[in-house]
């Protein structure tokens, strides 16, 4: 039987490992991962085919350096999950020899970052003999930019938070006039990375002032209440499936806590 190989070029990503377990349900499948992180743990996945890591030379301004956040976890996460999109050409180059080695004939990006360079070199990976889905790199770009897409949500008339963008040119002023509490949100990240609540100005002023970061931030009130999450596959502006989930567990609940709630409950 022909096998067809496909590349994951976001090893690093958390969405990596699920999207590999889907992928080996189909036996035909050959699945081969690129990954900034070499200590990626989807490397181990007995569902791959083999594992390889971009050379940090050329898709890095330095691959030693950290960004300095103040936050040595958001740091290693922006370190390994964060794609310079001034460095396009060479990570594309990277992919591209990797698919080659491989004999991989489809590019399967997972994450954000990834997927917008990708989405402005179509025609590189076309020339390559490389498939790859791909949105439009504008309209991807609108929905994974939370400024972006809150002009786009007012533009339309959709219900949404106030929202304030934070840049350096922002007073402290401005800041006075929000509803307190609020949320501040790094405008390019997802997961939670980032994400700070503050019940007054005072303290969000301090933390915009001294909290050194590569990032903007969207201010939006505090709604107290769960997410929801839609998840959806999508054709030319149709919708081919969907799903739609409530988180149960919260991330500051370790598994003991759980138990002692009756949350779940253990059988024999």
């Amino acid at each position: 039987m022909t096998r067809t190989s496909v590349l994951i070029p976001d090893g690093e990503s958390s969405l990596t490992g699920p999207v590999v377990h889907c992928l080996a349900l189909n036996k035909g499948i050959n699945i081969h991962v690129l990954s900034k992180d070499p200590k990626a743990s989807i490397r181990y996945s007995r569902f791959i085919a083999s594992f390889h890591c971009y050379d940090l030379h050329q898709i890095t301004q330095d691959p030693h350096a950290l960004p300095n956040t103040g936050n040595t976890e958001l740091d290693e996460l922006i370190k390994f999950h964060h794609y310079e999109i001034e460095k396009n050409k060479e990570i594309l180059s990277e992919i591209i020899r990797c698919a080659q080695e491989t004999g991989s004939q489809i590019v399967f990006p997972v994450d954000e970052h990834i997927v917008r360079i990708l989405a402005g070199n179509k025609g590189r990976l076309e020339k390559a003999n490389l498939v790859s889905l791909l949105p439009e790199q504008d309209m991807f770009t609108m929905a994974i930019d939370k400024w972006k897409l809150s002009q786009f949500l007012v533009g339309r008339d959709v219900p949404h938070p106030p929202t304030v963008r934070y840049t350096d040119g922002l007073s402290e002023m401005a800041l006075t006039e929000l509803k307190y509490p609020v949320i501040i949100k790094p405008i390019d990240q997802g997961n939670a990375m980032g994400i700070n609540t503050f019940e007054s100005v005072e303290p969000l002023w301090a933390f915009l002032r001294s909290h050194k970061t590569r990032h903007e931030y969207i201010i939006q009130p505090v709604i107290n209440g769960y997410d929801i999450d839609c998840s959806v596959l999508c054709a030319q502006g149709t919708i081919l499936a969907y799903t739609i989930q409530k988180g149960i567990v919260w991330a500051n609940q370790n598994i003991a806590q759980l138990l002692e709630s009756n949350l779940f409950t253990m059988k024999e």
